[in-house]
Order: C-alpha cells, then sequence, then structure tokens
C-alpha cells in the first residue's frame, strides 16, 4: 500500500483487495457439446456491466473434471486477451474460460461496485499495461500490480453514486444525439422523395404559372433506358493482379456513396488493361450504382477525375434531357429504392442488374427545373450535413467530457474535493 500525500488516497494494488482466479476448459460431452446449467462466459459475454445470460452452459460433470472454476455472483471479471480490460458482474454462478480473471472482493476493504466503475474510468491506463501485437494481453500477475485509489467504504459508496449518476447523463444525452441522427437521416429521405415527386419546386412552378395541373404534361414519364445513351455494367471479375500504385482510377462500390463520389480506397489499373475494358470505362457525368451490397446508392462521376473505369457497379450515361445529377438524386430516392427492391434478383446477395435500371421508370421535368431540383437539394443536403458533422462532434466531444470527468472521479488527487471530503 503507497500513499501520494495528504490529499490523496492510498494507491492499493488490486491484489490486495480481493481473492483472484482464473478461467479453464470445461469438459465436453460425448457429442463435442456442452450439456447443462452452468453458464460458460468467455470474453464476448462480458459487457462492462452486469452479466446475466451466456452462449453456451456446462453440467456439473463437465466442471468438475476439467479446469474450469466456479464463480459466484458478484464477482468483478476482467478480461486479460484482446479487450483488455473489459468488465463483467456475473448475477449467477458461472465459469469462465482462460482470458477471463475474476476478482471476489475483500467487503472489508472494496466494494464489488467500486472496484468496477475505478476500472471502468482507468481502463485506458490498463491497457497501456498490456503486451503483444495484434492480440494484446496482460497477466494476472500485473493486473494484481495495478494500484487504484482506495477510499473509505463510505466514501466508495457516494463514488459510486456519482459514477452512476454522469453515466446516466450520458447515455441520455447520448439517445438525444441518436434521435437527432435518425432525424437527419428521415430529413435526407424527405428531400430526395419531395425532389422525385415535384413537391419540392412547386412554388417554383407556381412563380413561372407552370400549375400542378400540368404536371403530368410538364413532368414525363420515361425510363432511363430511354433518358440514357447507355446503361452497361462495370467489369466482373478478378482483380487482385491488376492494382498499381498509380495509373488509371478504378471505381468499386465503396467509392460510391449517396449523391457523393469518396476517394477512399481508390484503386487503379495499367492504361493498358484500362483500354482492354473500354465497357466499363467511365466518363464525367456517368451515374453509377451500386448492384451489390448496398443497392441502388448512386453519385455521379465528377469531371476532376478524369478517365476512370469500374467493377460491378451500374453504369448510365444520360442522354442531353437528363441532367446527370437530377438522375443521380432519383436513383437515391424512395421511389427508385422501392423499384429496386421488386427486381433485385441473387440468392446469396442480392444484385441490381442492368436490364433493371434501363426498364427503370422516373419522373422527368423539364430541364430548367431539374436544375433548380439540383440546387435545392444541394442545398438543403449541405445543411443536413453540416448538421450531421455538429452532431457528432457533439457526441464525441461528450463521450470524451464523460470519460475525463469519471477519471477525475477516481483519480486519488481529486476525491477529497469531489465527496467534499
Amino acid at each position: 500500500m503507497t500513499d501520494r500525500g495528504s490529499n490523496a488516497w492510498p494507491i492499493v494494488p488490486l491484489g490486495q483487495l480481493g481473492q483472484w482466479g482464473s478461467g479453464g476448459t470445461p469438459r465436453r460431452g460425448v457429442d463435442g457439446y456442452y450439456k447443462g446449467s452452468i453458464p460458460w462466459l468467455k470474453i464476448g459475454d462480458l459487457t462492462d456491466g452486469v452479466v446475466t445470460t451466456s452462449e453456451e452452459s456446462i453440467s456439473e460433470a463437465g466442471l468438475r473434471n476439467s479446469a474450469a472454476k466456479l464463480v459466484e455472483p458478484g464477482t468483478l471479471l476482467i478480461a486479460m486477451y484482446g479487450s483488455i480490460g473489459k468488465l463483467g458482474i456475473p448475477a449467477m454462478q458461472c465459469a469462465t474460460n482462460q482470458a477471463i480473471a475474476s476478482c471476489a472482493p475483500d467487503r472489508r476493504k472494496v466494494s464489488t461496485d467500486y472496484l468496477f466503475h475505478a476500472l471502468l474510468a482507468l481502463r485506458s491506463e490498463l491497457i497501456a499495461q498490456g503486451k503483444g501485437g495484434t492480440q494484446s494481453n496482460i497477466s494476472q500477475t500485473v493486473l494484481k500490480a495495478f494500484g487504484v485509489p482506495l477510499p473509505p467504504l463510505p466514501v466508495q459508496e457516494r463514488l459510486v453514486t456519482l459514477a452512476r449518476r454522469t453515466s446516466e447523463t450520458r447515455d441520455q444525452a447520448q439517445a438525444h444525439l441518436g434521435s437527432a441522427s435518425h432525424l437527419l437521416v428521415l430529413f435526407r429521405q424527405s428531400v430526395l422523395a419531395a425532389a422525385s415527386s415535384g413537391r419540392l419546386t412547386e412554388d417554383w412552378r407556381a412563380q413561372r404559372n407552370r400549375q400542378d395541373d400540368d404536371l403530368p404534361g410538364l413532368w414525363r414519364e420515361v425510363s432511363f433506358g430511354d433518358v440514357c445513351l447507355r446503361v452497361t455494367v462495370g467489369h466482373v471479375g478478378k482483380m487482385v493482379n491488376e492494382y498499381r500504385s498509380q495509373g488509371i482510377p478504378f471505381l468499386r462500390s465503396m467509392n460510391v456513396r449517396e449523391l457523393r463520389f469518396d476517394r477512399s480506397g481508390l484503386k487503379f489499373i495499367s492504361p493498358v488493361f484500362h483500354r482492354r475494358l473500354a465497357k466499363s470505362a467511365l466518363q464525367p457525368g456517368d451515374i453509377v450504382v451500386v448492384r451489390s451490397g448496398f443497392v441502388g446508392t448512386a453519385c455521379v462521376i465528377p469531371p476532376d477525375l478524369g478517365e476512370a473505369n469500374c467493377s460491378d457497379l451500374v453504369i448510365a450515361r444520360p442522354r442531353p434531357d437528363l441532367r446527370s445529377d437530377y438522375g443521380a438524386i432519383y436513383v437515391n430516392s424512395e421511389r427508385m429504392k422501392a423499384h429496386i427492391a421488386e427486381v433485385k434478383v441473387g440468392s446469396a446477395q442480392s444484385h441490381f442488374n442492368t436490364k433493371s435500371m434501363h426498364a427503370a421508370l422516373l419522373l422527368l421535368p423539364p430541364l430548367d427545373e431539374q436544375d433548380e431540383i439540383v440546387r435545392r437539394v444541394n442545398l438543403m443536403l449541405a445543411a443536413a450535413s453540416g448538421l450531421g458533422t455538429r452532431v457528432a462532434h457533439v457526441g464525441s466531444t461528450l463521450d470524451l467530457a464523460m470519460r475525463s470527468s469519471l477519471v477525475r472521479v477516481f483519480t486519488a488527487q481529486s476525491i477529497h474535493t469531489r465527496v467534499g471530503e
């Protein structure tokens, strides 16, 4: 036991605060399966809270005839591999595998709840004690040597209450932020729906004496095949040996976001291979549509991309009476997504093929109204994107602030000021 000075509680190694144990491997039944009612916990079962269930259980016989040991309810469980410091408090008797250490706190010195919240707050320091590369690990020896501040039991109880209130406040705030993010998604969908139906530019038509009664005449129902010079598909085949560090940009599904080309992870191919794939060559203004995975997500090839090619994307090259940006707005709308849902083919993974794109119907307004729709959609979605960025920033800032607050709560130097001792 050590002391950091008159303004701090003593820092006590975990090994002095309870009875430690380690998990083992239960014996399987003759058919290779566990049978019984005793839960066998693995790291994936730890929830940073109370653990009430697990995917597997073992029998009393399997427990007695193996390295597994029975763990009592209220014991603190700590992950030692991979997700170092992940915590759990079982609500039932259980056994654990070798990746989990258990500590039954000495109730005369420390409560399980206090130890849990202290380790949760100081987890980054605990993780820093780990060793290894891809699968970081920490030994029970290192765990036992890890020190935590140890105030008197009444103070521990007050600190736990403070930590719970802080966590509840964070959870409520995150729930509100989550609702805001969901509303922004709904807003984007409603903007695209209004754009593709004519509602978005009702006032614009009224100002030009284009009455809504005339909408069927002003807005023609056509197929994408009617208003595209061609509808084709990107290269389908193995590409592992064709990628180069530089050359002709080669788009994949991950580069196509809703109304946005994403350069992240962009691949390149040689000019020679690009010429061989003339059918899937891209040019600025082409509409590209994801055909497997996030089917129907579409964007326009930007003018600064230059020569490019692609794989596994539907490519639509508009005629002069279809603005590329309006076409992409329509493809991303719920109207088009409903069509795509009806015509997708494939069993293991659904696909959207060129025939379906060619036959898909769209409402086509005059060119000047297409331009106005694109202008308004861009303004509205840019505002939504800005709000989304702010919501995400507030969320990360809030999480960081709350974690910092908990660290201060369980840092010995600040305990006196926080609990009024």
